[in-house]
């Protein structure tokens, strides 16, 4: 696993799908990233409607676009500062802390690769075909962002055989709990050293400027 995800970090550029489901949620990310940039479109459905958006990463600034529920219900924003910055392209810098993590998430090779790590305990690998090749299934645990050891979640990470070992899919399962149901995600990796070029948008509205001018100040009730 490591020799595959420390391989896969050396390369130039990867195209990737990611989809996850619960809680009656289906996420799909379809993402093309190099070293320092990327860019991907997230779409989500629920009861049969979807919301979809644009995000890019070029060096340390990140940009959304999208309808106000999509930026609401992936970017965190409020209702009003979504409905703010509703089909504009808003760009994002790490001061903004709060929002950067959750944008600039996958958008280039090292990000993708530290997705599809398992953590202790390893329990064992068995032969498979992944992509036409002859690959290693490898079974761990799986913690990441909102998951710890005490979820309990599992995950596999198919990496190719041979000295040119590379990560191919990894599929998580987050068991359900009393308060909770069942959440999966898969994670699939391919078109290595594809030509990668993001260039940020021509226009851009900073997001500490939507924040600022969606900010109210409510004054006491005089009787």
């Amino acid at each position: 696993m490591r020799a595959a995800l420390r391989h896969g970090g050396s390369l130039p550029s990867l195209h990737y799908v990611s989809t996850s489901v619960g809680g009656g949620v289906t996420t799909t990310i379809v993402g093309d990233v190099n070293q320092a940039s990327g860019a991907q479109t997230v779409a989500v459905t629920y009861r049969g409607a979807t919301v979809s958006m644009e995000v890019e990463l070029v060096g340390h600034e990140a940009y959304f676009r999208g309808p106000a529920l999509a930026i609401a219900d992936i970017i965190g924003l409020s209702g009003a500062q979504a409905s703010a910055a509703a089909g504009e392209w808003v760009s994002v810098v790490p001061a903004n802390s709060a929002y950067y993590q959750s944008t600039a998430a996958a958008l280039t090779v090292a990000s993708v690769m530290s997705e599809l790590a398992l953590a202790s305990p390893i329990k064992g690998a068995r032969a498979v075909v992944a992509g036409g090749r002859a690959a290693w299934e490898i079974s761990g645990a799986w913690i990441g962002e909102g998951l710890t050891a005490k979820d309990h979640a599992t995950a596999t990470l198919e990496v190719t055989m041979g000295a040119d070992s590379l990560p191919v899919r990894f599929s998580g399962v987050e068991p359900p709990t009393p308060t909770r149901g069942r959440f999966t995600a898969s994670f699939v990796v391919s078109k290595w050293s594809e030509s990668v070029r993001v260039l940020p948008p021509a226009f851009s509205v900073p997001l500490s400027t939507i924040l600022k001018s969606t900010t109210t100040t409510t004054q006491p009730v005089v009787v």
